[in-house]
């Protein structure tokens, strides 16, 4: 990390080969710019510090940056701080603001210690509870802000802050093909051209492989761009999934002469047992499930070949996602539920919560249609404090507006049951047994295994002390009741909804610092 000093201001930048930064200092203003180094980029002018402001502001071209940003801008004068962020939310950036204090930082647990539990929204803190926090610039704690992409933030020197929200994005629609349109040609140009976009090496890069179809096209095309043997990893799924994972990835592995690193999952459970604090488990608003192994995962990567990049199917999923008027009713009403509030709320919380959640949903702050699907923007906010602890830079060609323009507009005969990552898949070359998936290969058992390990410490915890309860969010005998009624059939929303509950309260117990 490089420490940039101004008076009164210090700015630590991650140094990392993906990433390059440029400041301009005049007698009116501070610019600086952080961005994702861009291979297109080879070539052009090299950016110097004496430039005037307006040449700076000109080479920063921030509308025009194929890859994601972020830039500050401060006025001397009058004291107003700028906070601007590109279309990817890669790693969003939190603000706290206290008065005249600005505290940055990509992982608002860096605040907690500095928070009480005076300053939780409980009805923000509800939604986070049933799984439908908004995405918007305002978090579950006040003065704590996110930036979202393409927005905006201006703070003035007492501390008051203005959000500035871009307007929505372009909605694609499918679109006719031409005659002979070869459409999984184009996707895997598509693809191969967006993963060129980063300068990316094989010392460098490691590739997520799954097992899933998004994954497995982005490590076959790597693979080709890269002719040395390219290093992946996977988490090992725990169940009756585990062997068919296991054969289908080694299929494919002997086939492209993959570096291979893996881990199962069920050696560490997905939730503390218990609420000490952890250095691998990082509680937050949006919070990557899967972190206690990825972290083993990523420190055992580390050693073996350390890369600085990892390249990652995230967005594949939703960019082959049906449109809501392509769903029947069933699926359109549970992806309302997911997106605003279930249907029934769970038993634990407390009425008076229930009650004064839908009025809260219906007029909260919520961003505009992002470019990118809202899910991918909570994925890189989940994941990318983990990564950058570990120094990796994530990367995904489907989460650029390139690939979301291409795959929305297909009809829905390309994007049914993924049918275009197939036909992508068998055109760079994996063998046909590498489709076999009798059985879906996730998490489930692997949370429902971990809150029933870690049940009995829980709720022994809880009982004596519950910060839900004492917030009036959450009945605590309820919620043990709850905890403890886990079985290995119970439904994904009870168990959701008991991860997200363990969630918070391990935040509320950090800045309480209990």
């Amino acid at each position: 990390m490089d420490s940039l000093p101004y008076p009164n201001i210090s700015i630590k930048i991650l140094d990392h080969p993906l990433l390059e930064s440029f400041r301009w200092d005049t007698t009116d203003q501070i610019v600086l710019i952080c961005r994702e180094r861009s291979a297109e980029a080879n070539g052009q002018v090299v950016a110097l510090r004496d430039w005037p402001i307006e040449r700076a502001h000109d080479f920063c071209a921030f509308g025009r940056w194929p890859l994601d940003y972020q830039t500050i801008s401060i006025n001397r004068h009058s004291g107003t701080v700028t906070f601007s962020a590109g279309h990817g939310g890669v790693a969003p950036l939190y603000m706290k603001v206290s008065g005249e204090r600005i505290d940055l930082s990509w992982s608002i647990a860096d605040f907690y210690s500095g928070m009480t539990l005076a300053d939780v929204d409980t009805d923000r803190a509800g939604l986070r509870l049933v799984g439908t926090l908004p995405y918007a610039t305002t978090t579950m704690f006040r003065g704590v802000f996110m930036l979202t992409e393409r927005a905006s933030l201006c703070i003035d020197r007492m501390g008051a802050v203005e959000t500035k929200y871009p307007p929505p994005a372009p909605y694609f629609i499918p679109t006719p093909l031409v005659d002979g349109a070869d459409v999984a040609a184009a996707a895997c140009h598509l693809i191969d051209t967006l993963l060129r976009r980063w300068p990316l090496t094989p010392a460098l890069t490691a590739s997520e492989f799954s097992g899933g179809l998004d994954s497995a096209v982005v490590a076959a095309i790597l693979a080709g761009q890269h002719p040395d043997a390219l290093q992946t990893y996977a988490l090992e799924v725990e169940g009756p999934a585990r062997s068919q994972q296991t054969s289908r990835r080694e299929i494919a592995i002997e086939h492209f002469g993959f570096r291979d690193q893996t881990l199962r999952v069920d050696t560490i459970p997905m939730v503390p047992c218990g609420f000490e604090v952890s250095s691998d488990y990082v509680p937050a608003p949006y919070n990557a499930d899967l972190q206690r192994p990825l972290h083993q995962l990523l420190k055992s990567l580390a050693t073996a070949s350390a890369p600085r990049a990892v390249a990652t199917g995230t967005g594949g999923d939703e960019l082959l996602m049906a449109h809501a008027f392509e769903q029947n009713h069933e699926q359109f009403a549970r992806n309302v539920s997911d997106a605003f509030l279930p249907a029934i709320f769970p038993s634990a919380m407390t009425l008076v919560l229930k009650n004064q959640l839908p009025d809260y949903a219906a007029s909260c702050d919520r961003a505009p249609f992002p470019i990118l699907p809202i899910s991918v923007l909570e994925a890189h906010a989940a994941r990318a404090p983990l990564f950058a602890s570990h120094g990796i830079w994530p990367i995904s060609p489907f989460a650029q507006p390139e690939a979301v323009r291409f795959y929305r507009s297909l009809p829905l005969a390309w994007r049914h049951e993924k049918a275009l990552h197939r036909r992508m898949l068998e055109r760079l070359g994996y063998p046909k047994r590498f489709f076999g998936v009798s059985t879906r290969e996730n998490f489930e058992h692997y949370l429902t295994g971990s809150l029933t390990i870690g049940a009995s410490e829980i709720t022994s915890q809880l009982s004596r002390r519950c910060l839900l309860h004492e917030l009036g969010l959450i009945d605590a005998d309820r919620l043990i009741a709850t905890i403890d009624d886990i079985r290995y059939d119970s439904p994904l929303g009870e168990l959701g909804f008991i991860f997200h509950a363990i969630n918070v309260e391990h935040m509320l117990r950090r800045i309480d610092g209990t």
